[in-house]
């Protein structure tokens, strides 16, 4: 799938998508990088995952939360634990990843309390499933 906004092409697959200055370049890079389903192992869980993922890049938010993840290993942490809670407990990715968005912006005002709104949510949907 092909998302842009602003004028920026970005790819969006399964890790890290690269940005594109326009469509020749992504053409090139699709032709050197075919999609070869089978030398990648997938299960239940990184499909999730990858769902979470796609709906961040489409919101526009991917680069933002990565450098967040990057610079903030406690926030970092939060999320890995909020989205291993969220796939256990069978939530919506969508609802996960609107939820990590929240977080985000939140992070941006006051870290401390971000990843005391994650906690919270682990400790809701964990709630609900027993």
């Amino acid at each position: 799938m092909i998302w842009y906004k602003d004028a920026t092409i970005t790819l969006v697959r399964v890790h890290a998508p690269p940005t594109f200055k326009d469509f020749l370049e992504l053409e090139r890079w699709i032709g050197d990088n075919p999609n070869d389903e089978d030398d990648e192992e997938t299960n239940a869980e990184i499909v999730y995952l990858r769902e979470i993922e796609k709906y961040v890049t489409r919101m526009g938010y991917f680069v933002s939360l990565l450098e967040a993840h990057a610079t903030d290993e406690l926030f970092f942490l939060a999320c890995t634990k909020f989205y291993k809670a969220g796939y256990l407990t069978d939530q919506p990715a969508q609802v996960v990843a609107a939820l990590t968005l929240e977080a985000l912006m939140r992070h941006r005002r006051d870290r401390k309390r971000s990843i005391e709104f994650l906690a919270g949510l682990i400790n809701q949907f964990r709630a609900r499933e027993n």
